[in-house]
Protein backbone atom coordinates (compact mmCIF):
# COMPACT_ATOMS: atom_id res chain seq x y z
CA UNK A 1 0.00 0.00 0.00
CA UNK A 2 1.11 3.59 -0.58
CA UNK A 3 1.79 6.43 1.82
CA UNK A 4 -1.11 7.53 4.01
CA UNK A 5 -1.92 10.29 6.45
CA UNK A 6 -4.62 10.26 9.11
CA UNK A 7 -5.23 13.44 11.07
CA UNK A 8 -7.68 13.65 13.97
CA UNK A 9 -8.23 17.20 15.20
CA UNK A 10 -11.16 17.55 17.58
CA UNK A 11 -12.02 21.16 18.33
CA UNK A 12 -10.68 22.75 21.47
CA UNK A 13 -12.72 22.35 24.63
CA UNK A 14 -13.21 25.72 26.30
CA UNK A 15 -15.15 26.65 29.41
CA UNK A 16 -15.73 30.18 30.68
CA UNK A 17 -17.28 31.39 33.92
CA UNK A 18 -17.92 35.11 34.21
CA UNK A 19 -19.30 37.14 37.10
CA UNK A 20 -20.55 40.71 36.77
CA UNK A 21 -21.35 43.26 39.46
CA UNK A 22 -23.56 46.26 38.65
CA UNK A 23 -21.82 49.19 40.35
CA UNK A 24 -24.45 51.72 39.21
CA UNK A 25 -24.78 54.33 36.43
CA UNK A 26 -24.35 51.66 33.75
CA UNK A 27 -20.95 50.50 35.10
CA UNK A 28 -20.31 46.75 35.40
CA UNK A 29 -17.28 45.26 37.14
CA UNK A 30 -16.49 41.82 35.77
CA UNK A 31 -14.22 38.88 36.44
CA UNK A 32 -13.81 35.66 34.53
CA UNK A 33 -12.10 32.30 34.59
CA UNK A 34 -11.30 30.41 31.36
CA UNK A 35 -10.03 26.85 30.88
CA UNK A 36 -9.25 25.35 27.49
CA UNK A 37 -7.77 22.10 26.21
CA UNK A 38 -6.51 21.30 22.71
CA UNK A 39 -5.77 17.80 21.43
CA UNK A 40 -4.51 16.66 18.01
CA UNK A 41 -3.30 13.28 16.74
CA UNK A 42 -1.51 12.80 13.40
CA UNK A 43 -0.55 9.38 12.04
CA UNK A 44 1.47 8.98 8.84
CA UNK A 45 2.17 5.56 7.38
CA UNK A 46 4.71 5.27 4.60
CA UNK A 47 4.91 1.48 4.75
CA UNK A 48 6.66 1.23 1.40
CA UNK A 49 9.43 3.48 2.73
CA UNK A 50 9.58 1.76 6.10
CA UNK A 51 8.52 4.68 8.33
CA UNK A 52 5.44 5.08 10.49
CA UNK A 53 4.99 8.16 12.70
CA UNK A 54 2.38 9.12 15.28
CA UNK A 55 2.40 12.62 16.78
CA UNK A 56 0.07 13.61 19.63
CA UNK A 57 -0.15 17.25 20.75
CA UNK A 58 -1.98 18.34 23.90
CA UNK A 59 -2.27 21.80 25.44
CA UNK A 60 -4.01 23.32 28.48
CA UNK A 61 -4.66 26.96 29.37
CA UNK A 62 -5.97 28.59 32.57
CA UNK A 63 -6.76 32.31 32.48
CA UNK A 64 -8.27 34.85 34.88
CA UNK A 65 -9.56 38.28 33.88
CA UNK A 66 -10.67 41.48 35.60
CA UNK A 67 -12.49 44.23 33.75
CA UNK A 68 -14.95 47.06 33.57
CA UNK A 69 -17.68 47.88 31.08
CA UNK A 70 -20.08 50.75 30.53
CA UNK A 71 -23.59 50.39 29.17
CA UNK A 72 -24.74 53.05 26.72
CA UNK A 73 -28.32 52.75 27.98
CA UNK A 74 -31.07 50.41 26.99
CA UNK A 75 -32.80 51.27 23.71
CA UNK A 76 -36.10 49.40 23.66
CA UNK A 77 -34.81 45.80 24.17
CA UNK A 78 -31.22 46.40 23.02
CA UNK A 79 -28.45 47.28 25.52
CA UNK A 80 -25.06 48.07 23.86
CA UNK A 81 -21.88 48.27 25.97
CA UNK A 82 -18.08 48.61 25.73
CA UNK A 83 -15.15 48.15 28.07
CA UNK A 84 -11.79 46.57 28.75
CA UNK A 85 -10.37 43.48 30.46
CA UNK A 86 -6.93 42.67 31.83
CA UNK A 87 -6.02 38.99 31.93
CA UNK A 88 -3.25 36.62 32.91
CA UNK A 89 -2.83 32.89 32.87
CA UNK A 90 -0.69 29.81 32.52
CA UNK A 91 -0.43 27.41 29.63
CA UNK A 92 1.24 24.07 29.13
CA UNK A 93 1.87 21.91 26.12
CA UNK A 94 3.08 18.42 25.42
CA UNK A 95 4.13 16.69 22.19
CA UNK A 96 4.58 12.92 22.02
CA UNK A 97 6.18 11.61 18.85
CA UNK A 98 6.54 7.88 18.15
CA UNK A 99 8.60 6.92 15.08
CA UNK A 100 8.88 3.34 13.86
CA UNK A 101 11.55 2.66 11.26
CA UNK A 102 12.03 -0.66 9.44
CA UNK A 103 15.36 -1.32 7.71
CA UNK A 104 14.55 -3.59 4.74
CA UNK A 105 18.22 -3.99 3.83
CA UNK A 106 19.19 -6.32 6.66
CA UNK A 107 17.82 -8.90 9.05
CA UNK A 108 15.81 -11.02 6.64
CA UNK A 109 12.59 -10.34 4.76
CA UNK A 110 11.03 -8.20 7.50
CA UNK A 111 14.24 -6.25 8.19
CA UNK A 112 15.28 -4.70 11.49
CA UNK A 113 12.90 -2.61 13.53
CA UNK A 114 13.75 0.57 15.45
CA UNK A 115 11.31 2.53 17.61
CA UNK A 116 12.18 6.10 18.62
CA UNK A 117 9.98 7.96 21.11
CA UNK A 118 10.32 11.71 21.68
CA UNK A 119 8.39 13.53 24.38
CA UNK A 120 8.49 17.35 24.63
CA UNK A 121 6.81 19.40 27.34
CA UNK A 122 6.75 23.08 28.25
CA UNK A 123 4.95 25.49 30.57
CA UNK A 124 4.45 29.21 30.09
CA UNK A 125 2.74 32.38 31.26
CA UNK A 126 0.77 35.07 29.46
CA UNK A 127 -0.67 38.47 30.43
CA UNK A 128 -2.42 41.14 28.43
CA UNK A 129 -5.49 43.19 27.84
CA UNK A 130 -8.36 43.65 25.44
CA UNK A 131 -11.02 46.15 24.57
CA UNK A 132 -14.48 44.93 23.71
CA UNK A 133 -17.91 46.01 22.55
CA UNK A 134 -21.11 44.04 22.70
CA UNK A 135 -24.83 44.07 23.17
CA UNK A 136 -27.54 42.31 25.09
CA UNK A 137 -30.99 41.78 23.63
CA UNK A 138 -33.68 41.46 26.30
CA UNK A 139 -36.50 39.00 25.62
CA UNK A 140 -38.14 40.04 28.86
CA UNK A 141 -37.23 42.08 31.94
CA UNK A 142 -34.99 39.33 33.36
CA UNK A 143 -33.79 37.33 30.32
CA UNK A 144 -31.37 38.36 27.57
CA UNK A 145 -28.92 37.00 25.01
CA UNK A 146 -26.08 38.85 23.39
CA UNK A 147 -22.73 38.89 21.64
CA UNK A 148 -19.37 40.41 22.41
CA UNK A 149 -16.48 41.27 20.08
CA UNK A 150 -12.97 41.94 21.36
CA UNK A 151 -9.47 42.93 20.24
CA UNK A 152 -6.31 42.82 22.32
CA UNK A 153 -2.80 41.61 22.80
CA UNK A 154 -0.68 39.73 25.28
CA UNK A 155 2.87 39.15 26.41
CA UNK A 156 3.59 35.44 26.18
CA UNK A 157 6.47 33.64 27.88
CA UNK A 158 6.61 30.21 26.30
CA UNK A 159 8.90 28.53 28.77
CA UNK A 160 11.60 26.05 27.90
CA UNK A 161 11.00 22.78 26.10
CA UNK A 162 12.14 19.69 27.98
CA UNK A 163 12.86 16.81 25.60
CA UNK A 164 13.13 13.11 26.45
CA UNK A 165 14.29 10.69 23.74
CA UNK A 166 14.21 6.93 24.03
CA UNK A 167 14.63 4.20 21.48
Amino acid sequence: SGPGLLRVIPGPITGTVQLKYAAGNGILLRTGLVFSRDHEVTVSDTTGLGVRTMVERTGHTWEMSLGISRSFGKHERLDPYAGMDLFSGRHSGKVDSLNEIVNHLGGGPSGTFTRISIEDAKNGFHAGGKIFAGFSYFFSVHFSAGAEFSWGGAYVYSGNWMTTVSG
